[in-house]
């Protein structure tokens, strides 16, 4: 008698072998935990560069405030009194400031 696919008799087999053919849960973790790191990593880095650009551009903003300011004390005599809003012009009434505290102004 030929034997069939299912064994012996026409039953299938209680005890079959299955291959399993993906990844368990562990190695799909622990490749997470590894990209997660990686890209920590990358991110702080990335963070850093960003943050010392940002310092970079305060400071050279800075120095050009405080040279802005030097010729304008040496041309005026004095240094420029604050802008209350953001127009951008000092106020100063009968050649007194009329603030002591505000922005620098532009022009």
């Amino acid at each position: 008698m030929p034997e069939n696919r299912l064994g012996q008799g026409g039953v299938k087999p209680l005890r079959q072998l299955h291959v399993a053919a993906g990844f368990s849960l562990i190695e799909l973790a622990i490749v997470l935990l590894i990209v997660g790191l990686v890209l920590g990593g990358v991110l702080v880095t990335i963070s850093n560069t960003t943050n010392n650009a940002r310092r970079s551009t305060t400071e050279a903003q800075l120095e050009q405030v405080t040279d802005a300011l030097y010729g304008f004390a040496q041309v005026n005599g004095r240094l420029p009194c604050p802008s209350n809003n953001t127009d951008g012009i000092e106020d100063i009434a009968g050649g007194v400031c009329s603030a002591y505290h505000g922005f620098v102004p532009a022009t």
